[in-house]
């Protein structure tokens, strides 16, 4: 994979996992051994779902700001992507984070992810307890 088919794969796949729940197309972007650290917390495949189903019952929507920072190791097969979400709870409360995730790929899938996300509203927790369960 290059870094414009990894661009374009995680666009995607924003579009259609995190924007849309498209629950039922995790398997085409996800190993099944896929481990995800966010926070310092670390979540297996099932555990994902599980994480991406709750999401999905507590937030109206989520948006996502185009990748303003791209970076892609065609030797390891990472890339590392920077952004800012907006989530939108069904109560109407809105977070606004900073998020910088490092992938890896293996056999043009996501195997791995290490992410941090940052509020940037101030003393707004109940994102990161959302983002993080």
């Amino acid at each position: 994979m290059n870094k414009a088919q990894a661009t374009q794969f995680m666009t995607v796949l924003y579009r259609d996992v995190m924007s849309r729940f498209a629950l039922d197309k995790l398997d085409q972007y996800f190993t099944s051994n896929y481990l995800q650290t966010t926070n310092g917390q670390q979540l297996n495949y099932s555990q994902v779902k599980q994480h991406l189903a709750n999401l999905q019952q507590n937030l109206d929507h989520l948006v996502f700001s185009y990748f303003h920072d791209v970076v892609f190791d065609e030797a390891t097969q990472t890339i590392t992507v920077a952004y800012q979400l907006t989530a939108t709870q069904h109560n109407g409360h809105q977070a606004l984070a900073e998020v910088i995730s490092i992938f890896t790929f293996t056999n043009d899938k996501l195997s791995r992810c290490h992410e941090l996300i940052i509020p940037l509203m101030q003393d707004d927790r109940s994102f990161i307890d959302l983002a993080t369960k």
